[in-house]
């Protein structure tokens, strides 16, 4: 099939209807960057499809802003080489998307027999395929529609398994790959399945054990032992209500209840052992603390003690008190004495100074040397300094005051104590009679009630030995009690034994089948995982020397000039990896991009999706369309993939768009017409506006001599 006509409206950039005819053997698109030339592509992948994976937009994102009738429709008819047209018309209105398809006369709008009618026409092999919408959009995006945005998505992007499993959809063998993929998951369901029985069967081998055991343990006892049973039945319950642990009458022996009564019986011993080792432990801390208590001082001494530090120490400040007014009586003396000293001595140095035949103060003769030695002697005199006994007997009086506040202070401690210690004696005292509550308790005191705690925490313990071992009876006589019920159960044990074994028999033969249908399953898988391996490998092969010219005319790398694409199978999963040698020295990577330029793997890229283009003998479309490859690669790879696209028109439709009125000159020169009967047209998209672009279309004129060699 071929592309004759195309119609599209409402759809991306095209927000008015525009008709193109693109019934030709090349079909060049030139247009600026933004007007519209990937939205022509794009509403040729969405009308065979309904989707354009690349964007991952939801339908209404596809629809144009400037819609006049808020809807997508994209027109294509398509030509088979008999010249039966298809016409398939696709619109959507928001989300929802409304197909139809005229072929030989019939219509069919129906969206399932529409899209039935569809894959059948381009796709027979989607049919069988869970999701035949998809397997056509990925056979298109691969092998037809080269996106401008994704060249280089098959080698970097998709990992070495989804590359095998696009190229097992593309030569035939992706149904071989479905199916492996299908058994694979119903093995792995199958798998689970088998070992939860397997637990199931672990399980039911635990309970026949523990049935074969319950039934080897009631072989061993008789009539004689349900007799001793049944005395000891009535001698337990006789001790557990003198012991005050039940009141009730103790059921009839093998009852249906007795294991419940027995149970409730062995509760209600434990509440109360556990009562009286309470009581114990309370009664033992509080002789504890009463032994503490009787062993300290009487507070009486306290007293006594804490009255005489008071004594002492008031004597002591009193004695300190008049030493220190002594001293300062003293101590103001020798001021005034000192004062009147050096009032005489400055008077003596003023006289001794003005001092000549006649005093100047009464104007009377006088012993001149006399009265000079008496005012020398004035001015050389000394003040006597405080007496040293006084001070140091003040400091030993302060020294003895110390002395006291610390025996007054440990005196005053010690009666707190004592008077805290009366105290807690007394709220001992009070808690200990109310825990006996017995009256003649509560005229004890001291070490009497010391020695009545110590009794009855004897008792209590005493109590709780009896209670504890009456317990221990209970148990090995509840097991006694069960023992001689599976005894009595031995006919149901032994039902129910047979039952299990012989369900474990027929869960071990059915395991048995499911282990050999396991290892047909690996023997399918394995069939068809080396089935899809060699079909792969097989279509490879046929690939490789058509993918070896085109990458050679191309001729990206000086060095690296051979392109290998090597199958693998690992894990269960086949693996298609792209290598690059360099045959001069034999060295290769399986790595392209770490080699590579950026456009020497779009030039790669470019490569492989012409050799898959060329290669596989049925497409869904016999086309080759490539989305402005002159943003993907530099001139000299341009020019080697133009001279390649020249002859590859003779083989497939081309569609290719271009930015550069340049390179679309180049194009229309490389691509005109030389054969009668072929056509190329260039379609130019200019002046965007909200409506869309304008269109303009042209036939190329062939050259009627052919080409020429120009030395």
């Amino acid at each position: 099939m071929r592309v004759a006509t195309l119609e599209v409206q409402g759809f991306r950039a095209f927000g008015a209807s525009k008709s193109f005819d693109f019934d030709a053997d090349a079909v060049i698109v030139v247009a600026p960057n933004g007007t519209g030339k990937t939205s022509l592509f794009d509403a040729i992948l969405w009308g065979l499809t309904g989707a354009v994976p690349r964007l991952r937009s939801d339908t209404h994102e596809l629809i144009s802003l400037y819609s006049g009738t808020g809807e997508a429709r994209v027109s294509l008819t398509l030509v088979s080489k008999d010249g039966a047209p298809l016409k398939i018309t696709r619109r959507a209105l928001g989300d929802d998307q409304q197909l139809r398809i005229e072929h030989n006369g019939e219509i069919l709008k129906e969206k399932a027999s529409a899209q039935s009618k569809l894959l059948s026409a381009l796709w027979p092999a989607a049919l069988r395929t869970p999701d035949g919408t998809q397997a056509l959009t990925a056979a298109i995006e691969r092998s037809v529609y080269l996106q401008q945005d994704l060249v280089r998505q098959f080698i970097e992007g998709d990992d070495a398994e989804e590359r095998f499993a696009a190229i097992s959809e593309l030569v035939g063998a992706g149904r071989a790959t479905e199916i492996q993929l299908q058994l694979e998951r119903a093995r792995t369901a199958w798998t689970r399945a088998t070992n939860d029985r397997e637990r199931e069967g672990e399980t039911l081998r635990a309970r026949i054990e523990l049935l074969e055991a319950r039934l080897a343990a009631s072989d061993q006892r008789g009539p004689a032992f349900a007799q001793v049973l049944e005395e000891r039945w009535r001698g337990w319950w006789l001790v557990a209500q003198n012991l005050g642990a039940t009141r009730s009458e103790p059921p009839k022996f093998g009852s249906a209840d007795s294991a419940l009564a027995l149970d409730r019986a062995i509760k209600d011993l434990q509440a109360l052992r556990r009562t009286c080792e309470r009581r114990r432990d309370v009664m033992s801390g509080l002789i504890a603390e009463g032994a503490k208590q009787h062993a300290g001082s009487s507070l009486e001494e306290a007293r006594q003690s804490f009255r005489a530090a008071e004594q002492q120490l008031k004597a002591a400040r009193d004695l300190l008190t008049r030493a220190q007014a002594e001293a300062a009586q003293e101590r103001e003396s020798q001021i005034r004495q000192r004062e009147t000293a050096e009032e005489m001595r400055t008077l003596a140095q003023l006289a001794f100074r003005h001092l000549a035949d006649r005093c100047p103060v009464c104007d009377q003769t006088y012993d001149h040397q006399h009265t000079q030695q008496r005012l020398q002697a004035i001015i050389g005199s000394q003040v006597s300094a405080a007496s040293p006994a006084q001070s140091l007997r003040v400091s030993g009086l302060a020294t003895r005051v110390t002395e006291c506040e610390l025996v007054f202070n440990e005196a005053r401690q010690n009666l707190r104590d004592a008077e805290e210690t009366g105290r807690l004696e007394m709220e001992w005292a009070e808690t200990s009679r109310r825990l006996i509550a017995e009256p003649d308790i509560q005229k004890l005191g001291g070490g009497e009630l010391l020695g009545a705690l110590r009794s009855a925490e004897g008792q209590l313990s005493n109590m709780a030995g009896k209670l504890a071992v009456h317990e221990r009876d209970a148990e090995t006589l509840s097991l006694d009690l069960a023992r001689s019920a599976e005894a009595a159960r031995r006919s149901e044990v032994e039902q129910e034994l047979s039952a299990g074994r012989e369900q474990l028999q027929e869960l071990q033969k059915w395991l048995a089948e499911r282990r050999r249908t396991g290892s047909v399953a690996t023997q399918i898988l394995d069939g068809l995982r080396e089935a899809a391996s060699e079909i792969v490998e097989y279509r490879l092969k046929t690939i490789e020397p058509l993918l070896q010219r085109i990458y050679a005319a191309v001729d990206p790398h000086p060095s690296f000039r051979t392109v290998k694409l090597l199958s693998r199978f690992t894990r269960g999963h086949g693996r298609l990896i792209p290598e690059i040698v360099d045959p001069a020295v034999n060295v290769s990577s399986q790595r392209p991009s770490a080699v590579l330029s950026s456009s020497q793997m779009n030039a790669l890229a470019v490569s492989l999706f012409l050799a898959l283009n060329l290669g596989i003998a049925k497409l869904p479309l016999e086309s080759a369309i490539l989305d402005d490859p002159l943003q993907s690669l530099d001139d000299v790879n341009l020019l080697g993939l133009v001279d390649l696209l020249r002859r590859t028109k003779q083989h497939r439709q081309l569609f290719i768009s271009t930015h550069d009125p340049r390179f679309g000159a180049l194009l229309e020169r490389k691509l005109r017409p030389v054969a009668p009967g072929s056509r190329t047209v260039v379609v130019f998209l200019e002046n965007w506006s909200r409506s869309g672009p304008s269109v303009r279309q042209r036939d190329i004129q062939g050259s009627p001599s052919g080409l020429r060699v120009v030395a």
